[in-house]
């Protein structure tokens, strides 16, 4: 199958042209020699290489994210590895260097258009274990280059764009998405972009899919991996689950979208515009009507976190908010995280109700369950209120009076529980969003305007078309 008009349209807006070829390569070199001439002498032989998408050939013109890898030829330990990073974070120190950590230091910086990591590795030979988690990558470009043709690198140029369109596109903790290297994978498996969504009416969980057939490799990954939603065997490493990072919501969303995309093919589903769109939409119009039942936790870091520290800690902290509350009483409806990743985050709840009832209503065991039965007696003899007492259906009941009445409020009062460690260290706010804006940051109105909508991204595209049919491509992507 080849691509029809709507990837057709939507290529033309994505596909790098030989200038951007150039340009790209140009920086690379550049980034090269600096690289070469800051370590010369120092650490051993190694060669400076361009991996990832730009690589691969599979790149976004309108996300030129570069990968350059420091590859030795023996093994340093993380001591060195750090010692590497941090002097060429010193050399390019022009160039906004930021050192992350993920199993070991690697460098990011901005050159002109481009974002680029720059990560050492060790050279991994065929069918050799793995000494850092990066060490596959250039195994990964020669696997995709051995596979793919011009024609098939600009169907999976169009399945990164559709992902990154209705969110689900990236592996870091803040998507846990379809990482790069997994398009390119599925696009290979089904041989194109449409292929690739028609096979997902067939996927079950958790999905399992071999490259190869080797169904011994699916085994194996199960037992290892036993609560993935997707298990592919990376080929350059059989025993890595390349979607490991993929959560069930995210694939759960790409199914939708695309059963939704096959029976209706719109260029909205690749714009980075429809939430922008929406809040524009959206105006002033009030939105008391959810505002009242939403609290928000509002935190001025103390200081920039790494993202992936950060998403990570925002998540927890969002699941130990949701169960506090439920166990209070509240029936919580959802809640969701945001953060600028420079200085605010935000977790926001939406609730079935704005404050609980004075009385509280206590479920206590079946009474054939004699110490169990015994100790609630105990407990709630001297209740304040009522019982305790035997219903019907066998179990004793009680009825107090809570102390805590607001969702704020009981937050507030748990805050050293429920938020991760440099979360807490920040300026923390705990409030009931009302019809009155609380904040000034433009971006956090922004996010809590389409968290009350809540419109995901991936229903986004069908919205817009239902009302607005199609758009001008220089709408969605000029």
């Amino acid at each position: 199958m080849t691509l029809m008009e709507p990837e057709i349209k939507i290529l033309k807006w994505i596909k790098p042209n030989s200038e951007d070829k150039e340009k790209a390569l140009a920086t690379f070199e550049e980034i090269r020699k600096r690289i070469e001439k800051a370590l010369a002498g120092s650490f051993g032989s190694y060669e400076v290489m361009l991996e990832g998408s730009m690589a691969k050939d599979t790149w976004l013109k309108n996300d030129p994210e570069m990968d350059v890898f420091i590859v030795f030829s023996e093994e340093l330990n993380k001591e060195r590895l750090k010692e590497i990073v941090e002097k060429l974070s010193e050399t390019l120190k022009d160039l906004s260097p930021m050192i992350s950590f993920a199993e070991h230091p690697y460098l990011t910086i901005k050159k002109d258009m481009f974002s680029i990591d720059i990560v050492p590795a060790i050279k991994m030979g065929v069918n050799l274990r793995p000494r850092t988690a990066v060490d596959r990558t250039p195994l990964h470009t020669e696997y995709v280059l051995k596979n793919t043709d011009e024609r098939l690198r600009d169907e999976i140029r169009v399945a990164k764009a559709f992902m990154k369109g209705i969110g689900v596109y990236g592996a870091e903790i803040k998507v846990g998405g379809f990482s790069g290297y997994l398009v390119e994978l599925l696009v290979i498996k089904y041989g194109g972009f449409r292929e690739l969504l028609e096979a997902t009416k067939d996927w079950k969980q958790p999905v399992s899919i071999s490259l190869e057939g080797d169904g011994k490799k699916l085994k194996d990954l199960r037992e290892r991996y036993p609560k993935s939603s997707m298990l592919l065997p990376d080929p350059a490493d059989p025993t890595r689950n390349v979607s490991a990072a993929l959560t069930r919501k995210k694939l759960g969303e790409f199914v939708l979208a695309s059963w939704l995309y096959l029976e209706h093919p719109s260029l909205y589903y690749f714009s980075n515009k429809l939430e922008e769109m929406l809040v524009n939409e959206i105006g002033n119009l009030p939105l008391e009507f959810y505002a009242g039942n939403a609290v928000v936790v509002d935190i001025k870091l103390q200081s920039p976190i790494h993202p992936e520290v950060l998403w990570g800690e925002l998540k927890k902290s969002s699941a130990s908010i949701k169960n506090l509350l439920e166990r209070h009483g509240f029936g919580v409806i959802r809640c969701d995280e945001w953060s600028d990743e420079r200085s605010c985050a935000a977790i926001a709840c939406l609730m079935e109700e704005k404050l609980l009832g004075p009385m509280n209503l206590v479920l206590g065991p079946p009474f054939h369950l004699r110490e169990n039965a015994a100790e609630f007696i105990e407990k709630y003899q001297k209740a304040p209120m009522s019982g305790p007492w035997l219903e019907e259906d066998g179990r004793l009941r009680s009825l107090t009076i809570r102390k805590k009445l607001s969702p704020a409020q009981i937050i507030e009062d748990s805050l050293d529980e429920v938020l991760g460690v440099d979360l807490k260290k920040g300026s923390v706010r705990v409030y009931r969003l009302s019809q009155t804006d609380r904040t000034s940051n433009y971006e956090l109105h922004r996010w809590l305007k389409l968290f009350l909508m809540g419109k995901p991204k991936w229903l986004l595209p069908l919205y817009f078309q239902s009302a607005l049919g199609e758009p001008r491509e220089e709408d969605l992507f000029s």
